[in-house]
């Protein structure tokens, strides 16, 4: 029996710090991400950003079904036996190599289906990633049962450093365009696989037992369907933008969705790997499960709107200082897709408590609406430009949160003022944020001031702000759970800090 799994005693308090942890190194892997992009934006034109957002399309697709959910229901599992996880890797192995193959063979057809011809050969290079990630899926969900986050999140750093810092700025200066792109995201997956598989130390000896693989593959499949669904909710946008508009349009978009995604990703990150985890061990306790989804809930407020608005009010100066002048059309894009920001960041909490209790049914109805508003919504609107998509895709998100919202609220039984309740506290820090922030903004701007001083002035605030919100904050304003949160953080600020 794999036993490495935490009992139930401290489970709140450990999570809390893993989220806190989680937190800071999320927060240094956007800075990384940052970077990199401002580096490569500038060396790179849209058009190279359109044939790599075509080619991560298929192969985002291929390694969806690689998985089988195999990797989410080694997390869900109350308990998994090393048999079931040879088994897993077995069943995982088996269908890698499978679309491998299927890859090589439907790169020309996807090329022209996206009227993408450059994007043929990328896509034949990159499926070789899908071979190396069956390893990945296998150790990280075996890290993930012993909530050892942080070991997952700094091997993805250390792996995105290594091969954008090296590979990626190096092809790009000379001159390789979307091959620097493609080459730095097949370095960065293998260092990442090697990591991760030490760091797990999975038994790598093949098996197939047929009682274990039916196990693994009952949930699997409803776990599978669920992420299919969510992937064309997800990609829709993407997909007939690029084929009904052309690779400069696409490379535009995808950079205005990457820069909105990362954000997203510290909490998406955090819900995967600490919150779905975290609920799963406490899924036969209904109350819990219903303090924990409102705890997720609370903090996804107090730290989502702010962000939100933030992000809204600052769009020209974070597309302008990080991207530079080419990517000017970005803005509004940008802009409109940071209104559902904090929209997409509440519905993970829900989706957490759905995969957590197995609610698959609800898990997939909840997605199937999001992704039919996502693909009608876009398909009307795209003839009229990048901004009307974005605001498509923004509003069946927000319908997407208030049905998966519902769904979550019945499973753990919230009411309603429950968990209206559990906002005011985001909605009093957006408050304190965003109308300073708007003010500095604005008289600034009449200044006609350089988008980078804006922002530099702007990271100045939200710095002193957090300091206080981590040290001088009333309990009035953040509430209970921000400010044990904001506690867990200066502990973990301190253990970093702490020499040996």
């Amino acid at each position: 029996m794999i036993s490495s799994e935490p009992g139930n005693k401290g489970l709140s308090h450990k999570v809390r710090s893993e989220v806190a942890m989680t937190s800071i190194f999320q927060g240094a892997g956007i800075a990384i991400d940052l970077a990199y992009m401002a580096i490569l934006s500038r060396l790179l034109s849209p058009a190279d950003f359109g044939v790599m957002a075509t080619a991560i399309l298929f192969l985002s697709f291929c390694n969806l079904l690689r998985e089988i959910g195999i990797g989410a229901t080694i997390v869900q599992l109350p308990s998994l036996t090393e048999v079931e996880q040879r088994t897993a890797l077995t069943l995982v192995l088996i269908s890698s190599a499978i679309l491998f193959f299927l890859a090589q063979a439907c790169a020309a057809p996807f090329a022209r289906f996206m009227n993408m011809p450059a994007s043929e050969d990328v896509v034949r290079v990159l499926s070789f990633i899908i071979i190396v990630q069956a390893f990945t899926s296998i150790s990280e969900g075996l890290l993930l049962r012993r909530l050892e986050m942080r070991r997952i999140r700094m091997s993805e750093i250390a792996a995105k450093t290594l091969a954008y810092g090296t590979t990626g700025i190096g092809l790009a200066f000379a001159g390789f365009g979307y091959w620097a792109l493609a080459a730095a995201s097949i370095c960065e997956a293998s260092f990442l696989s090697f990591v991760l598989v030490y760091a797990a130390k999975p038994n790598l000896r093949p098996l197939f037992d047929s009682q274990s693989s039916r196990r693994l593959m009952g949930k699997g499949s409803g776990f599978t369907a669920s992420r299919v669904i969510n992937f064309i909710a997800l990609r829709a946008d993407i997909t007939i933008v690029g084929r009904s508009l052309d690779a400069i349009h696409l490379g535009l978009y995808s950079r205005a969705y990457r820069l909105m995604s990362l954000p997203t990703d510290v909490y998406a990150r955090i819900a995967d790997r600490v919150v779905f985890p975290a609920m799963a061990q406490v899924q036969s306790n209904p109350e819990r499960l219903k303090k924990a989804y409102l705890r997720g809930v609370g903090l996804t407020a107090l730290f989502g709107m702010p962000m939100s608005a933030v992000i809204y009010i600052l769009a020209p100066e974070i597309v302008l200082s990080l991207l530079g002048k080419q990517w000017e059309k970005v803005i509004p894009v940008f802009s409109y897709l940071a209104i559902g920001m904090y929209f997409r960041l509440a519905s993970r909490v829900s989706g957490s408590l759905l995969r957590a209790t197995a609610s698959i049914r609800a898990l997939i109805l909840s997605q199937a609406v999001y992704a039919c508003l996502s693909v009608c919504g876009t398909l009307l609107v795209v003839e009229y430009g990048l901004s009307a998509v974005a605001t498509a895709v923004g509003l069946a998100i927000f319908v997407y949160f208030c049905v998966i919202t519902a769904f979550a609220c019945q499973v753990a039984r919230v009411s309603l003022m429950e968990l209206i309740m559990e906002h005011r506290y985001g909605m009093r820090v957006s408050a304190m944020v965003g109308i300073p922030c708007f003010v500095i903004a604005y008289v600034l701007r009449l200044e006609n001031t350089h988008a980078s001083i804006v922002l530099l002035s702007e990271t100045l605030f939200l710095g002193i702000f957090s300091i206080c919100f981590a040290y001088r904050m009333p309990i009035k304003l953040i509430g209970k759970e921000g400010a044990e949160f904001s506690g867990h953080m200066r502990s973990a600020i301190r253990s970093m800090l702490r020499p040996g």
